[in-house]
């Protein structure tokens, strides 16, 4: 499977983040020495925010849903 990879580091007075955009693989783009410490830590941790994030609003919807009532579909005041 191919994707369009950015490859290199920006010419003086050319626009963009890269220099070469190529097809490449994989395998061929891990080949190119990205893998930097913090590019792992940053993808955890936006990893972990997003699942936050996702568990929080299904919690809130839950709780929206059951709005204070017990199994037995009694409600009761929350006070």
């Amino acid at each position: 499977m191919k994707f369009k990879a950015i490859k290199g580091h920006p010419i003086k007075g050319q626009q963009g983040i890269g220099t070469d955009v190529q097809d490449a693989t994989y395998v061929e783009a891990a080949r190119w020495g990205k893998y930097q410490w913090w590019r792992y830590f940053l993808g955890l941790m936006i990893i972990l925010f997003a699942w936050m994030i996702a568990a929080n609003f299904a919690s809130a919807i839950v709780a929206l849903a059951i709005g204070g009532k017990d199994r037995a579909g009694r409600e009761h005041d929350l006070v």
